[in-house]
């Protein structure tokens, strides 16, 4: 009734992939095989400018209405270290003055600080609380002895943590971005009972340079490629602080062009002020150079997220989700989104046809719109049922909502 299945369609990239198989391993009968090959991929422009199209048209039937302007101020934050079942010191950040819900953030890969979720704290305000921490091995948390112990499940064992350190047993929402919905993910695979709603945005479901920069279609040897690429970089640190250099300098040079062109956001041009998209990649690579350790687990860290999955596991999970991806997004491309919402039983999805990876800063309007309507949603089906047939229920003898503890 919300629209929010409208992208139902998305599941045939599967289909598309084996047909341009098949194209290819006929023209390679007229043609050399890497003629052959860049034909098959050339086709897929076309492809993909109709689906762009059929989502675009797609908007106008969308219930869910888009946010035009933030309800409340910016969250102020208050600091505090904790510290982990290793022996890891985290750094955390919670909102102040907020309400007894608590909204769990996992930031993306890199990310510091929690203002990429603005858009969503400035709708709902006092109404939650906010938790999030920087990430063991960055930014202000220390960094574990063992290189292994930031794989994947690390943070979603830290993410349990953290709540508990802020004084809450439950995070009525987790919402995570890019490497963030990994984190997401897991907690809620190893802690079913210590989360409510799932949101994630631009995720993935494993093994990323699989699908990476291959929005239709994999092409052959080209997640190797990558995975050399980053093992490259891993092992040539004056290489890797160089790459993240010229990344500073093209993004300072492009972003502001891609605004003049395509037009800002006026949500976070109010909330952030107008250059909301350059300020947060400066401060997102610009962050990575701040320390060598910074650097080379930020790296690491892209291996962990190729070695990483929960394909597998994905019907397993139970709870309400809302999937956002970016139609354009070449870093975790919407296939994935869409194979995640076949697989999780109670998972709906939402493409957006006018973002990439950053669906939350390029589109946010419509993004916290769809989160909005989602969220309402859930309310409405769990006042409406039983309380044993909710499976988002708290364990007994707790709040359904972010139940705090006795400090």
């Amino acid at each position: 009734a919300m629209g929010l299945k409208q992208q139902r369609w998305l599941h045939y990239y599967g289909a598309n992939e084996l047909i341009a198989i098949i194209f290819t391993c006929w023209l390679s009968t007229y043609y050399p095989v890497p003629v052959a090959l860049a034909i098959a991929v050339a086709t897929q422009i076309p492809v993909m400018i109709c689906m762009f199209c059929i989502l675009v048209v797609r908007l106008w039937y969308r219930t869910a209405p888009s946010v035009r302007a933030p309800r409340f101020p910016r969250p102020t934050w208050r600091e505090f270290e904790c510290t982990a079942r290793d022996g890891v010191v985290l750094r955390v950040r919670v909102s102040e003055g907020g309400g007894e819900k608590v909204m769990l953030l996992a930031e993306p890969l890199g990310q510091c600080g929690p203002d990429l979720y603005d858009p969503v704290a400035t709708w709902y305000g006092s109404e939650y609380t906010y938790v999030t921490w920087d990430y063991r091995g960055f930014f202000a948390s220390g960094s574990p002895k063992l290189q292994r112990r930031i794989a994947i499940p690390e943070h979603a064992h830290d993410a349990v943590e953290v709540l508990a350190a802020a004084g809450f047993e439950k995070a009525d929402v987790i919402i995570g971005h890019s490497m963030g919905t990994a984190v997401a993910f897991e907690t809620v695979l190893c802690y079913p009972e210590k989360v409510g709603v799932v949101i994630i945005l631009n995720g993935f479901h494993g093994q990323v340079f699989h699908t990476s920069m291959q929005p239709l279609i994999r092409l052959p040897l080209f997640g190797d490629l990558l995975a050399a690429f980053v093992d490259l970089l891993v092992n040539n640190a004056k290489l890797a602080g160089a790459f993240v250099r010229f990344n500073l300098v093209f993004f300072g040079l492009v972003l502001p062009k891609y605004v003049r062109i395509f037009g800002g956001s006026k949500l976070l041009s109010e909330i952030q002020g107008p250059e909301y998209l350059s300020a947060f990649f400066q401060g997102y690579l610009g962050g990575l150079l701040s320390t060598d350790t910074n650097l080379k687990h930020w790296l690491r860290l892209f291996q962990e997220l190729d070695a990483h999955s929960v394909y597998h596991l994905l019907p397993e999970i139970s709870h309400p989700m809302l999937v956002v991806s970016g139609f354009w997004d070449g870093i975790t491309p919407a296939m994935q989104s869409a194979e995640i919402v076949r697989r999780v039983p109670h998972a709906v999805h939402y493409c957006d046809p006018f973002s990439s990876h950053a669906s939350i800063l390029e589109s946010p309007e419509r993004v916290v719109g769809e989160i909005v309507a989602f969220l309402q949603q859930v309310q409405e089906k769990e006042a409406a049922a039983p309380a044993a047939t909710v499976p988002t229920v708290a364990p007994s003898g707790k709040r359904a909502g972010g139940s705090k503890k006795k400090r």
